[in-house]
């Protein structure tokens, strides 16, 4: 009876125990939510996102991404959450202040620490490759045609 009573007893405590996500958490997750296949977010040419990189290479080298394409982990291309494939971005990274322009081919990464990930060809041009990862920011050089007729600026 003594032994029922010590697991009721440890049960209880891991479930009190365990944390909560807090509401900034939640809050951070829900960034990425897609509605109807569409971000939530509206993005523009000359925005401007800072953040994290990471890169991925041979081991997804000729891998079909999201958009269909193979990837080519020597290619110029990236993965975002939720930019349009085929956008364009300047990366800068902000440590050596060595830029690259990439295309948006993928969805990723999956880590909520990472803005984006690059492919090794991106990685090598922004010297980033022994670090594996880089402050960086992101400006949106060109959007796709059809998502920039879509969602036209207004003045």
């Amino acid at each position: 009876m003594k032994h029922y009573l010590c697991i009721l007893c440890l049960i209880m405590a891991a479930v009190i125990l365990t944390p909560q996500e807090s509401a900034a958490h939640q809050e951070k997750k829900q960034n990425y939510i897609y509605l109807e296949g569409e971000s939530k977010t509206v993005f523009h040419k000359h925005d401007k996102l800072t953040g994290t990189a990471a890169w991925y290479g041979e081991r997804l080298h000729g891998n079909k991404t999201s958009s269909g394409e193979r990837f080519d982990c020597y290619k110029l291309t990236a993965a975002h959450r939720s930019l349009p494939f085929g956008t364009v971005l300047k990366v800068t990274n902000l440590r050596n202040k060595r830029n690259v322009l990439v295309r948006i081919t993928d969805r990723g990464p999956l880590s909520t620490r990472f803005i984006i990930d690059l492919s090794k060809g991106a990685a090598r041009e922004l010297n980033m490759i022994r670090a594996g990862i880089a402050p960086v920011t992101l400006e949106i050089v060109q959007l796709p045609d059809w998502y920039a007729k879509k969602y036209k600026k207004s003045k």
